[in-house]
């Protein structure tokens, strides 16, 4: 997929995004052809990472709102075992700030039922609220 492979748009300098250690890239441009900011997208889930990131039709998403435990620790293994099972093989309708962590694009998520994935999971004490 072509969206990888774009250059940063205005500095290859890295900025710390709020509330974190994620790195931002550029200034959050989208990229031709797979906008990364807009109207909300929909798609198929094809791969959880862990509690705050999947991929939705190969496209990796961080889930703005999540703050869950390292996938290394028996909190962020609890987190990514309920989040495959809340999303796998799911249909979502993501909405995505424009704005990238590392390779992924920030936004938020929500179930066909409307559920906001990130409310699910904070609400049965999984993550917390990412600020």
């Amino acid at each position: 997929m072509a969206y990888l492979t774009d250059a940063p748009s205005q500095s290859n300098q890295p900025r710390a995004l709020r509330g974190g250690n994620a790195m931002q890239w550029g200034g959050g441009q989208a990229i031709a052809g797979r906008s990364g900011a807009g109207g909300p997208s929909y798609g198929h889930v094809t791969h959880v990472r862990d509690g705050d990131t999947i991929e939705v039709d190969g496209r990796p998403i961080r889930i703005a709102a999540l703050d869950c435990a390292e996938s290394g620790t028996m909190a962020g293994k609890a987190a990514t075992r309920r989040m495959r099972a809340l999303v796998s093989g799911g249909r979502l309708k993501c909405s995505l700030t424009g704005e990238r962590s590392y390779d992924r694009w920030i936004g938020s998520c929500r179930l066909t039922s409307g559920r906001d994935i990130a409310s699910v999971m904070i609400a049965e004490g999984l993550c917390r609220r990412w600020r």
